[in-house]
């Protein structure tokens, strides 16, 4: 009753409010811009080659849902963001070693259905700051290039639904958090052929990840540490070897093979599968719990599947993570791809709710959460916590708060996806929703920050 009594009492100032500053709770940075491959720009570089640090490059699907062919270098501070789109390396010899992105200092790659190098990287990061984000499939990725060369540091790899091999060559504190990596890094690349290969690196942090290998395709070894890495922490993971078909070799007993000197590398609350017979380790509380991860199914790269990775009912890798770490639910973290914090695409308050009531379309609410994480400065940011999220418990609770707020929100919605080329018409409330909320916002936000700093994302 409190909370229909509160509801009514103030739906003057309920309206206002959304009118004022609902929208640019989730708006651009002033100097930055949203360039659109094909609608701006027909090419992915020619769009990077026009945009300034600070700019997103969108990439829609290109006609008939067919390829890019392109070999992209990044700028510095540019961010690129697939949208579901798909990109081939070009390679006019035909060997298949070619680049499809490269990455230097400030960059990142976010959302491609699928970025395929062919022999060659999907994705080479060669400097600072690099985000790796929720793309669908990466055929090789690598990070660093090698002891030559200084070496590259903080880069964050995460939440991207397969990998198919990944490379640190001389990487320094590196996020690899929430991922599917399947596959091998490529015979014609690397002797013997694990799926992820950690060398001359420092500050590993291997979090939440599940690793599937078939052992018919040139290799065995899941994880190989060596030379001078140090320091290399693999937490709440999977390690789940496929059993090879008859007439192929018998894999290793080796999911996690260290051959560095350097002492200093932890594997906490995993669980590794060895051999063909499912023997294997799954510790809890540095307890023997369990000889199987048991997963929904094997991911099986012979035959081109990818599988379901989710974890059985009964596993004994459900809520047997961390236990200072929490799945979205609010339960002890599972091992494995899906479980504990998903820290990229966290969704906006409000339209979050709108989208789990079926009230704005999911193209409009990937594109809101999508600039969110890329551009939300901690002010604005913090401003708009501070009323969004009791604001939704009480859309929760009566349908007149939330048919109150859906036209400005819907408004917002379509401007945002508009602007980052999810829509082909604009919202002119939304924009100027997008004019005034903002300063509203970063002005509160810089207030709260200053007397409250542990609101800060």
């Amino acid at each position: 009753m409190r909370y229909g009594g509160c509801v009514f009492a103030c739906r003057r100032w309920l309206a206002v409010g959304m009118l004022l500053v609902l929208g640019g709770v989730l708006a651009p940075t002033a100097d930055a811009s949203v360039l659109v491959v094909p609608r701006d720009y027909p090419t992915i570089q020619s769009a990077v080659n026009g945009a300034l640090d600070g700019d997103t490059v969108v990439v829609l699907p290109a006609p008939g849902n067919t390829y890019y062919i392109e070999n992209v270098v990044l700028k510095a501070g540019v961010t690129l963001v697939g949208y579901g789109a798909r990109l081939s390396a070009y390679d006019p010899s035909g060997y298949g070693d070619k680049t499809a992105i490269t990455c230097p200092a400030r960059t990142g790659v976010i959302g491609f259905k699928e970025i395929t190098g062919l022999r060659g990287f999907s994705i080479s990061v060669v400097g600072n700051n690099v985000r790796i984000y929720g793309n669908k499939k990466v055929s090789r990725l690598t990070v660093g290039s090698g002891s030559s060369s200084p070496p590259v540091r903080s880069v964050q790899i995460e939440q991207n639904a397969e990998i198919d091999g990944l490379i640190l060559n001389n990487a320094q504190v590196v996020l690899v958090k929430n991922n599917l990596i399947s596959g091998h890094i490529s015979p014609f690349i690397l002797s013997p052929n694990p799926s992820i290969l950690i060398r001359d690196s420092q500050r590993v942090n291997f979090i939440n990840n599940t690793v599937v290998q078939d052992p018919s395709i040139y290799g065995d070894n899941e994880m190989v540490i060596e030379g001078s890495s140090q320091s290399i922490a693999v937490r709440n993971s999977i390690f789940q070897t496929i059993d090879p078909p008859s007439g192929y070799p018998r894999p290793s007993d080796i999911a996690v093979n260290v051959t560095t000197s350097y002492p200093i590398i932890g594997l906490w609350y995993s669980a590794l599968r060895k051999g063909v017979a499912g023997q294997g380790l799954i510790m809890k509380d540095g307890n023997l719990i369990g000889t199987d991860c048991q997963l929904v199914s094997l991911p099986t790269v012979f035959v081109g599947g990818t599988g379901d990775v989710h974890l059985k009912a009964g596993s004994p890798c459900i809520d047997a993570g961390d236990p200072n770490v929490e799945d979205q639910d609010g339960t002890r973290s599972d091992m494995g791809t899906f479980g504990g914090e998903q820290t990229y695409f966290k969704p906006t308050v409000i339209c979050t709710e709108l989208y789990h009531q079926g009230l704005i379309p999911e193209a409009w609410f990937v594109a809101d959460s999508t600039y969110a994480n890329l551009q939300i400065d901690p002010a604005t940011r913090a401003a708009y916590l501070a009323w969004a999220q009791p604001f939704v418990r009480l859309m929760q609770r009566s349908r007149w708060v939330t048919a109150a707020v859906r036209p400005f929100a819907v408004a917002w919605a379509k401007h945002m996806a508009y602007v980052m080329g999810a829509s082909p018409d604009d919202s002119a409330l939304g924009r100027f929703l997008d004019t005034t909320g903002v300063p509203l916002h970063r002005a509160i936000g810089k207030h709260l920050l200053l007397h409250q700093p542990a609101l800060l994302p």
